[in-house]
């Protein structure tokens, strides 16, 4: 989880990065963050090129 910015009314935006990371805070808050974040994570694999001719073990991290 990463820090984002100070929103109003003295809250605090995160970036989730992890499937496990919206696990928790779905279990924590009590609400569907998790099932937001597959979604977006799912259509984000989906429409991801890897550059052409990039090895293996780096083709992923564009991705990010």
């Amino acid at each position: 989880m990463q820090y984002v910015c100070d929103a109003p009314g003295g809250k605090t935006w995160f970036r989730l990065e992890t499937d496990a990371e919206a696990e928790a805070e779905s279990a924590l808050m009590r609400h569907a963050v998790d099932k937001y974040f597959r979604r977006h994570l799912a259509a984000a694999r989906e429409s991801y090129r890897a550059p052409a001719g990039a090895p293996a073990f780096e083709r992923d991290i564009g991705l990010k």
